[in-house]
């Protein structure tokens, strides 16, 4: 079975985290022997390490909480330090997928401006969330100015009101076009 970067050196760390621990253990009930204490130099090392990973754990959770910027990222070792590095890797993935979503998204409203065809496209309460500039030129729908309007409130002509919300998606409605009477405007809707 073969293992990743990220689990050897989570591995690493957790060795290292363990080392630390018993290390510290072993010196303090060294010291109890050397002193002739009962052991409470060990109970009292325990708690203070679990105190000392509570506390590494807070100072993740509060720089979590403040959006997990690299230059606010607390001092750690172990595997709190992992933990940061596996953050910075996930917030550097998700930068990358957000910025491929962007271009994409660009690249699609590039080509569907750019079609002959009017397209609007709407959310379900026939509000307008985006246009091309066909749709300006052959139903007056403006790109910006428009976004958010009702398309019924534009387009004021019944046969399209009742062709909208009709149930049959497979119909096409021939109109006159509202910026020019004499073309007609097949519309669909898709």
């Amino acid at each position: 079975m073969a293992h990743t970067q990220a689990d050897n050196r989570l591995s690493t760390s957790l060795k290292k985290e363990i080392r630390w621990f018993f290390t510290g253990l072993v010196a303090a009930f060294l010291f109890c022997v050397l002193v002739n204490l009962p052991v409470y130099a060990v109970v009292l090392y325990t708690v203070g390490y679990v105190f000392w990973l509570l506390h590494r754990m807070r100072n993740m959770v509060r720089w979590l909480s403040k959006g997990a910027k690299p230059s606010d990222a607390p001092q750690s070792t172990g595997l709190t330090d992992d933990m940061v590095q596996l953050i910075h890797r996930e917030k550097k993935y998700s930068r990358k997928q957000k910025n491929r979503y962007r271009s994409t998204l660009a690249q699609f409203n590039s080509l569907a401006a750019d079609l002959p065809d009017a397209t609007v496209v709407l959310n379900d309460d026939q509000e307008i969330r985006w246009s091309n500039s066909a749709a300006h030129a052959l139903l007056n729908i403006h790109p910006e100015r428009d976004r958010g309007q009702r398309i019924d409130n534009l387009v004021r002509m019944p046969e399209f009101r009742d062709f909208l919300y009709s149930d049959n998606d497979e119909d096409e409605l021939e109109t006159p076009s509202p910026t020019a009477p004499d073309r007609v405007l097949a519309v669909r809707k898709v």
